[in-house]
């Protein structure tokens, strides 16, 4: 019996060490991130940058959920991948439910750059974009970045965020959105429909 208390006892202690030591902001930082959502007929290309800062003296690897807005109008991507910038190296990722998994490595002391591109399908010309698991961090980005790129053969109907600027390019409309000290409260929702020109 002594010997089952102890068990339960340990394997408790090795929950909360587990815990703690994958607690947000504890020693792994998210502090930034820059999103653009090119729209491109009946598809969205998605790029994003997201910026970690390792704030200890060791290296730190973990494994990082990156989810996808997964429903009947949003079908899986049909194209994924995900790039460490610094060094230049495609990694590799494992399908979850509703994302993909895959791992974060940050050397001691240094900031490191992860970059995951996906193109998604979208006929009801809706496109969501999940910005509320930033919060599971415990603390707000730095920075955040976000831009819409809309041909003019579509007219924006509704943006989920207040752009900051907006700018016409060539064939498309950009609206660019800006935050700091962010801490999203919803996702990047994009609706528009055909241009009546």
């Amino acid at each position: 019996m002594k010997n089952y208390i102890l068990g339960i006892w340990f394997i408790n202690i090795i929950m909360v060490l587990l815990f703690w030591t994958s607690l947000p902001g504890q020693s792994l930082q998210f502090y930034g991130e820059k999103i653009e959502i090119s729209i491109q007929g009946e598809q969205a290309l998605v790029t994003g940058e997201y910026y970690f800062r390792n704030n200890t003296s060791q290296s730190i690897r973990r494994t990082l959920y990156y989810p996808f807005v997964i429903s009947q109008d949003l079908p899986w991507p049909d194209s994924i991948s995900v790039y460490q910038v610094s060094e230049k190296k495609s990694l590799t990722f494992r399908k979850a439910k509703e994302g993909i998994l895959f791992t974060l490595q940050v050397p001691a002391d240094s900031t490191v750059i992860y970059k995951v591109t996906y193109r998604q399908r979208i006929p009801k010309r809706k496109m969501e974009y999940i910005l509320t698991t930033t919060r599971r961090w415990n603390e707000p980005l730095s920075f955040a970045e976000y831009l819409i790129r809309l041909p003019k053969s579509f007219m924006l109907q509704y943006l989920s965020l207040k752009p900051s600027e907006i700018d016409d390019v060539l064939d498309s409309q950009i609206y660019k959105i800006q935050k700091n000290d962010y801490s999203p409260e919803t996702n990047l929702t994009v609706q528009w429909t055909r241009s009546i020109k």
